[in-house]
């Protein structure tokens, strides 16, 4: 059942008898809705590490050609009946990688030490995504949100970009990806969505351009390196 804004969140609620509900990606940003859903008495849960570019037209299909292949790892599928490294997953990391790390810090994945910033709103449930990776980088990714910390690149969390090397060479500290972003560097990179009364969905790149600007100060650090990064 689909349900995406603050109406259907509480018809489906109210209406329907419905416990819990796991909201979009895309709103873990949106601390007033999240807010409002909180005040309502609806218990939310929030996907943590889902590395999709924000509101990607190609989901849905990558759904549907993930749930017909055998593979567990969408960019290095092991005797798939589908090539799923084509499209429609090249399309999205060619998006990401390109404008490395810009769009990638406009997903809406949570990192470990942010969790205490939804508790603080009342939010305590929370989904762990990765359904295609091996059961030893599932409990690798675990172990970081039980823990409320990870140490080192905050894409070894993301299940696929954690499955995007093309070299089999990963660069040094990542596990599986050829792209490295400090985690420590975007402590207090959540603060700016607490704290504004704005929703990210409706200003983004038109009145609001703290991701680029966060990506360029992340750059100019030297906090995140990858294949032509510096090219783009």
């Amino acid at each position: 059942m689909h349900t995406d804004v603050g109406k259907t969140l509480k018809t489906r609620h109210r209406d329907l008898g419905v416990h819990k509900i796991i909201l979009s990606y895309n709103h873990n940003r949106n601390f007033r809705l999240l807010r409002s859903a909180v005040q309502e008495g609806i218990r939310v849960e929030l996907m943590t590490n889902e590395s999709c570019t924000r509101n990607c037209i190609y989901r849905d299909i990558c759904y549907a050609i993930e749930s017909n292949t055998g593979s567990r790892f969408p960019y290095q599928p092991r005797d798939s009946n589908i090539d799923i490294r084509g499209f429609p997953y090249s399309r999205c990391w060619q998006e990401t990688s390109r404008n490395f790390p810009r769009e990638f810090l406009k997903v809406g994945w949570i990192r470990p030490e942010d969790l205490v910033k939804y508790g603080d709103l009342g939010i305590h449930n929370f989904k762990i995504t990765g359904r295609t990776m091996e059961q030893e980088d599932i409990l690798f990714m675990t172990e970081g949100y039980l823990k409320m910390q990870h140490s080192g690149n905050l894409l070894d969390l993301m299940p696929v970009i954690a499955g995007s090397s093309e070299t089999g060479a990963e660069l040094e500290g990542a596990r599986h990806t050829d792209y490295y972003l400090d985690n420590e560097s975007l402590d207090g990179f959540i603060d700016h969505f607490v704290d504004k009364k704005e929703k990210c969905d409706d200003i983004c790149q038109m009145d609001c351009w703290y991701c680029d600007d966060f990506a360029k100060k992340l750059r100019k650090e030297r906090k995140v390196w990858g294949k032509n990064i510096w090219n783009s």
